[in-house]
């Protein structure tokens, strides 16, 4: 697939078909929000200390439109302990800004869901995450917005990233979904 293509299924042949950015914008709304990518492979962390990048995903350039949201959700199991695991959502690569961060210890599991969402600008992001022991989440909190400059005119990446404590402990991500809401 080309970077700036956009793999869709056509229902009423039953087949995949390329379109762009632009085309994606003609599509009715009730076919929107589109999955960019999904996975049930569990894939596990390495047994180290690093923050381990566990899936990387692609938004291709002018996806997102000015107002346009990406929706994130996650699964994830780990080693019931005192010791710390951090799950990781950032936006635009592994250095990029930090969307979801659950600091978890004496858990098997773990579900959490982000969003991050154009300002009526394709380069100013505002977001944040749903879950318990997460930065940005849902209520009250005493954390800044979620906020970034990513230029969404080009393409650009979500990665889902896990560290752990003790590099001999277990931290898997058993399964993500990414969504695609489309706003002029």
């Amino acid at each position: 697939v080309a970077a700036d293509l956009i793999p869709i299924v056509d229902t009423s042949a039953g087949s995949t078909k390329q379109i762009s950015p632009n085309q994606l914008m003609q599509i009715p709304a009730q076919v929107i929000p589109y999955v960019l990518s999904q996975s049930a492979v569990a894939v596990s962390g390495a047994a180290d200390t690093a923050e381990n990048t566990l899936a990387t995903i692609t938004v291709p350039a002018n996806a997102m439109g000015l107002n346009g949201t990406l929706r994130i959700t996650t699964q994830w199991t780990f080693t019931n302990s005192a010791n710390l695991k951090t799950l990781r959502v950032r936006f635009n690569g592994i250095g990029g800004t930090i969307y979801l961060s659950a600091a978890i210890t004496t858990q098997v599991t773990y579900k959490g869901q982000c969003f991050i969402a154009n300002r009526n600008s394709a380069s100013s992001q505002v977001g944040g995450a749903i879950g318990i022991n997460v930065t940005g989440q849902w209520g009250q909190s005493t954390n800044a917005t979620n906020t970034s400059a990513a230029d969404t005119t080009g393409s650009t990446t979500v990665v889902i990233t896990g560290t752990k404590a003790l590099g001999t402990e277990t931290l898997t991500l058993e399964w993500y979904l990414v969504e695609l809401l489309y706003g002029a």
